[in-house]
């Protein structure tokens, strides 16, 4: 419930994720990191540590390259989609200043 009383704030939602508004970093990093445990682990460990990538052994060149859309298995796909959900709820928390 909303009220006008400006000493009284509202509690965060649920549903979408706590907006960094440009104050207080310490306090906002605690609660989005918290929101994205919330959704799912695998998103915190994607924005703390790094995205998931999916490659292959190229054999002619001795190293790692992307896979092509055609090497995608439904594991792939998967770890793309949570690395969407991570950017997604990231510009969401993100003011277009920040």
């Amino acid at each position: 419930m909303a009220t006008n009383n400006p000493l009284v704030l509202e509690g965060q939602s649920i549903t979408g994720p706590p907006v960094f508004n440009g104050i207080n970093y310490v306090s906002w990093k605690e609660c989005i990191k918290i929101f994205f445990q919330y959704i799912a682990i695998e998103l915190w460990y994607i924005v703390n540590e790094s995205p998931y990538e999916t490659t292959n052994l190229d054999a002619d060149l001795g190293k790692f390259r992307p896979k092509v859309r055609s090497e995608l298995d439904t594991q792939d796909k998967a770890n793309y989609t949570l690395n969407a959900k991570a950017m997604n709820v990231l510009y969401d928390a993100l003011n277009a200043n920040e």
